[in-house]
């Protein structure tokens, strides 16, 4: 038996499929800053599930100003993304 563990980290098309909404709505509200954990890594989004399920499961509020600081969501992310390569190459053992 196989397990499957979901991404931590989501892509913009991940975020529309989530969601259920077109591509450009998707970037239209990261970039508005509506959708937490949203960090912008060069010219991609990528956004933090666990920050995008909480947020979901919340009601989806509208945010019209990002409560979290930009610092904050990149080292989220790029823990993550960091954990991720280490788990690839064996960095762990």
């Amino acid at each position: 038996m196989t397990t499957t563990t979901e991404p931590t980290v989501l892509t913009i098309e991940e975020l529309a499929a989530l969601l259920r909404v077109s591509l450009p709505t998707a970037y239209g509200a990261v970039q508005r800053g509506e959708v937490p954990g949203a960090v912008q890594v060069g010219r991609v989004w990528r956004l933090h599930r666990a920050s995008v399920m909480a947020w979901l499961e919340s009601g989806a509020p509208r945010r019209t100003r990002r409560k979290s600081s930009p610092a904050r969501d990149r080292s989220v992310v790029r823990s993550e993304v960091q954990g991720c390569a280490r788990s690839i190459t064996g960095g762990d053992k």
